[in-house]
């Protein structure tokens, strides 16, 4: 009997390849100590009243808002981003390195069935900071931002796994 995997496999390889676009839900999957998107903006309102870089009230308000709808959650992120002074900044970055930069899969079914997918012609996104996916799918990192490799990437002529963050955070 036929897998999911051998199905969906069997359905792409005549058609146009499609984009895979992979959150924190796979790496949650893939390591049970990631952090979901709810931690990583809870972890970062933290550094941020830690760092006296806002005061707990302040911390309060962005915690308030993660009881909301997940839709609620991208104006408490984009305050955490905006008081580590933003992406570029070296706060921002260092606190995502310390937090993400050593996190390796410990189980890897869906990194092994990504991979496979990616083989068959898909197209790797990810909307995750962490470099997990571009590492275990050994496939470079293509920053969002880079347009013309970005092209290449769309068009089938770069290999790659495509960040929609525009930060690429892998270790190779």
């Amino acid at each position: 009997m036929a897998s999911l995997l051998d199905d969906l496999k069997r359905e792409i390889a005549g058609a146009a390849k499609p984009l895979i676009v992979c959150g924190a839900g796979v790496s949650k999957a893939a390591n049970p100590k990631a952090p979901d998107w709810r931690a990583l903006i809870e972890s970062g309102i933290d550094r941020v009243v830690a760092f006296g870089l806002a005061d707990e009230e302040w911390g309060a308000r962005q915690r308030q808002a993660l009881k909301g709808k997940p839709s609620e959650w991208i104006g408490a992120a984009n305050q955490v981003t905006d008081e580590l002074g933003g992406r570029q900044h070296s706060e921002f970055r260092e606190w995502l390195r310390g937090l993400l930069g050593e996190l390796k899969a410990e189980r890897t079914e869906i990194l092994d069935a990504l991979r496979e997918l990616a083989q068959a012609g898909c197209l790797i996104s990810t909307t995750n900071y962490d470099g997990m996916l571009g590492d275990e799918l050994d496939l470079p990192v293509i920053r969002w931002a880079d347009h013309a490799k970005v092209l290449q990437y769309l068009n089938g002529q770069r290999k790659g796994s495509c960040t929609c963050t525009g930060i690429g955070t892998s270790r190779k």
